[in-house]
């Protein structure tokens, strides 16, 4: 049997298991099952997620979670997909160190959306030194420190979709050792 054939052969058992899958879960749910681990929900993508967003337009959706790292002038220094959906905050450690190791220095000014938006994320940038942090907490109650500074020439960092270059939130810089900016978002 040639190479192809046999590709074809096991593309097609694939799909057969993955339909036979799909068939199956909504016959659990009606069993009772609330909670199916691994459920399937494309058979033509597998390893796709549901990706809760919790906005009205859009409360669900299915894809990967992409964190994109970029300096100033919007040259991506680093991308990570992720399966399911991470808590933004606990990635901007590492996506700042990649950052550092490709541009070879700390960003000066870094600027997120409010799901980078903790604590913790501006104590490690600060003591990263930072000069220039803007971390909106999603809880508008959380006491700020007052060392928050405007965004200007800093990067943007998007989670849950693309990221978009504000007027006022870009200031000049090189890229040699500009800001960082955290895109993540589904896909």
């Amino acid at each position: 049997m040639g190479a192809a054939i046999q590709r074809g052969l096991t593309r097609l058992h694939a799909m057969v298991q993955r339909t036979m899958q799909a068939i199956a879960q909504p016959e659990q749910r009606l069993a009772g099952v609330l909670s199916i681990p691994d459920r399937l929900v494309s058979v033509f993508d597998p390893e796709v997620r549901p990706i809760r967003r919790g906005k009205l337009s859009a409360k669900t959706e299915f894809g990967y979670k992409a964190l994109l790292t970029e300096t100033e002038e919007r040259l991506i220094t680093h991308y990570e997909v992720h399966m399911g959906n991470p808590g933004d905050g606990g990635l901007l450690p590492a996506a700042f160190q990649r950052h550092v190791e490709v541009v070879g220095r700390a960003p000066r000014a870094v600027a997120t959306d409010r799901a980078f938006g903790t604590k913790p994320n501006e104590d490690f940038l600060r003591t990263h030194g930072v000069q220039r942090i803007s971390l909106p907490y999603a809880d508008v109650s959380v006491p700020r420190d007052g060392g928050m500074s405007t965004n200007s020439g800093s990067g943007v960092c998007n989670a849950g979709g693309p990221a978009r270059k504000p007027p006022s939130a870009w200031g000049t810089g090189s890229t040699s050792g500009g800001p960082v900016a955290c895109s993540g978002g589904s896909g």
